[in-house]
């Protein structure tokens, strides 16, 4: 994640919409999701400031995970 956020959050839009990437990590992980892969595209990957002239407005994830352990019913 460090080289995502020092590559790609380069403005404060940006900034924001990394902090709500990373917050949807830490959820995942606080539901017991420890292992997987996450790809990221979309025109957050882009220069599509340079480009379309305008800010992204949010970051396509695509997760591949692995269930976690369910806990035992008591």
């Amino acid at each position: 994640m460090a080289e995502v956020v020092t590559q790609l959050g380069t403005t404060p839009q940006r900034r924001q919409l990394l902090r709500n990437l990373i917050a949807y990590r830490a959820l995942l992980a606080s539901d017991g999701y420890q292992s997987g892969i996450q790809f990221i595209d979309g025109s957050f990957v882009e220069n599509v400031e340079g480009a379309a002239n305008r800010s992204p407005s949010d970051i396509d994830v695509f997760s591949i995970l692995s269930a976690p352990r369910s806990m035992p019913l008591t």
